[in-house]
């Protein structure tokens, strides 16, 4: 996560978000995971009110992903 401070009432984050599924079997070796596995991010605007920092704005994408 990477946060950026402009003005001291606004501010710029990026996140990373994986999206991991597998079966519900749980073997020694673990979980199989399913053929689809997604990354991505969000970027936040964050504005600071009286009651603290809040998410004024989100953007989502996927980055990355292991096929349809």
């Amino acid at each position: 996560m990477a946060l950026s401070l402009r003005p001291k009432h606004r501010a710029w984050q990026r996140s990373s978000v994986a999206h991991a599924a597998g079966r519900a079997l749980e073997t020694a070796a673990g979980r199989l995971a399913d053929r689809i596995q997604r990354m991505g991010e969000y970027r936040d605007t964050l504005v600071r009110t009286e009651e603290g920092w809040r998410i004024a704005r989100r953007e989502g994408r996927l980055v990355l992903h292991t096929g349809v």
